[in-house]
């Protein structure tokens, strides 16, 4: 569930005074992982997000060859924040992006949106660790890739919670 959507089932579930439930939370899979990582998540809000790709694309130091006539324009803006967002909640970084996109290189048109793309990917991430933040997936990756790090509950119990 969304943060919001897991605080109004936790209220409901807790109010009812179930004997025996004693610390009990309900979490997102995201808050879940910081938990287990003894880490406060701080994500950005999307009006952040806009202005971190904002100020890249808009940045006179990169030379954008593909997106540069583009590259000031509030729609094209979105469009690269919702591709962005989509590769954070699918686990695939600027390294991942780069190793998989190897076989399209040649393509002349395919190598300069990804070159562009490229330089957008690293620079995100680099404004949102200069930051002190991370976007929820990043805390969900963190976990899977160093669990020596996490303390785990005694119990944990998943559940899809679509309508309530």
């Amino acid at each position: 569930p969304s943060r919001e959507h897991a605080g109004r089932i936790q209220n409901i579930i807790l109010k009812k005074e179930l004997s025996g439930l004693f610390n009990a939370h309900i979490l997102t899979i995201h808050d879940f992982a910081a938990k287990l990582l003894l880490r406060p998540a701080k994500h950005p809000t999307d009006a952040m997000r806009r202005e971190i790709i904002k100020g890249i694309l808009q940045n006179p130091v990169f030379d954008f060859d593909y997106f540069g006539a583009v590259r000031h324009f509030g729609g094209f803006q979105e469009v690269v924040l919702d591709a962005v967002k989509e590769f954070k909640s699918n686990g695939l970084g600027a390294q991942d992006f780069e190793q998989r996109a190897q076989a399209l290189i040649k393509n002349k048109i395919f190598r300069l949106k990804f070159r562009d793309f490229s330089i957008i990917l690293k620079n995100y991430n680099q404004q949102l660790m200069r930051l002190g933040l991370s976007e929820p997936a990043d805390t969900l990756d963190a976990l899977l890739a160093d669990t020596e790090e996490a303390v785990f509950a005694d119990l944990v119990v998943f559940d899809g919670f679509v309508a309530f």
